[in-house]
């Protein structure tokens, strides 16, 4: 969204300041990181300040001074930069940083908004419609005025325009590993023609299964797909499926590990209600047991298969799967028919 309504935020000049109270202390940073960085393009450095609102890793507010016009764009939201206290800078890339990451010439701001510690909160509605911001990542970019882009949930913002840039069709993810002298070992994706489709900056890799795949970034475990877009951070979740193999939706459990849901490849949480246990799926069917104990199986839909009629319920292997009702143990078939052995 193109914000020459900018000018609302000016200092002076603003609908929305009146509503955000800003602490009096403004810290502007002297540093390179901060500082020399043209913004708009004409060849002379803009001013990029922040307001430290207190607080451990939490928060700041940020107002850039462009050159061109000699305005103060004042922007409300709470920055969450990783950093504990202090100016950001660029140690938290992940958080905040700036640099031409679109190669035009001119400095972007790269912002992670409406965060604390990594918990995200909701997007005020008043924001979607002022300033369009629709994701807790965004770019503050230059292009005849200041304008707001929305990032989807990436890996990475270097992946983000890494895959603007490039129009891949992997029918194949090949994982390989990368080292240099800074990051250590690091793992991305190669496709079937050894283009790079994922950059290597993962700390661990599992194979894709249905365009999607387990990994870690940051220490954290996430679901992404062949884009290297976050479909799950298991934010909520305790992952107990650490690798998918050709079966979905996986399991997961809540951080007690008392509740298992499952979800899919599009990071979608199929069951609201969850199950007291449950096994993963094999063969497109998985066990769960619900709340009266009594265990069943579903389908890839979080439909019944089998009505839950079973004391105890093992996954399915070679089309059968081991059972017990009232003391005896038996095989079934997927319509829950007894299996004479």
């Amino acid at each position: 969204m193109y914000l020459s309504s900018l000018l609302l935020m000016a200092y002076g000049c603003t609908e929305s300041s009146a509503d955000v109270d800003f602490p009096a202390l403004v810290i502007e940073d002297d540093t390179d990181f901060l500082t020399d960085k043209d913004i708009d393009g004409d060849g002379t450095p803009d001013k990029v300040l922040f307001e430290f609102t207190g607080g451990a890793h939490c928060c700041y507010r940020l107002t850039v001074e462009l050159s061109s016009d000699g305005i103060e764009y004042n922007f409300p939201f709470d920055i969450d930069g990783g950093y504990t206290f202090g100016v950001p800078d660029n140690s938290q890339p992940q958080h905040f940083n700036m640099m031409d990451y679109d190669k035009d010439g001119r400095t972007e701001i790269y912002v992670e908004i409406e965060t604390y510690n990594g918990v995200r909160n909701q997007i005020p509605e008043s924001w979607k419609d002022l300033y369009g911001i629709t994701a807790h990542n965004i770019i503050i970019d230059f292009e005849d005025t200041l304008r707001i882009i929305n990032i989807p949930d990436y890996i990475s913002i270097e992946q983000f325009y890494y895959q603007r840039e490039q129009t891949f069709h992997s029918s194949r993810m090949i994982p390989f590993k990368k080292r240099d002298r800074y990051n250590g070992i690091k793992f991305g994706f190669r496709n079937e023609l050894d283009e790079v489709v994922i950059l290597p900056i993962l700390d661990s890799v599992t194979p894709f299964s249905n365009e999607a795949a387990i990994v870690t970034l940051n220490s954290k475990t996430v679901l992404i797909n062949k884009s290297g877009e976050i479909l799950s951070r298991f934010e909520d979740f305790h992952l107990m499926d650490q690798q998918i193999k050709n079966d979905w939706p996986i399991l997961v459990a809540d951080r007690t590990i008392s509740g298992f849901y499952y979800i899919d490849k599009e990071g979608n949480v199929l069951n609201q209600i969850p199950y007291l246990d449950a096994k993963s799926f094999t063969e497109g069917v998985a066990a769960v047991q619900l709340a009266n104990e009594k265990w069943g199986y579903i389908d890839v839909n979080n439909a019944w298969l089998i009505s839950p009629q079973f004391k105890h319920a093992h996954p399915f292997d070679n089309e059968t799967a081991l059972v017990e009702m009232r003391d005896t143990m038996f095989f079934i078939d997927k319509k829950g028919n007894l299996i004479k052995m």
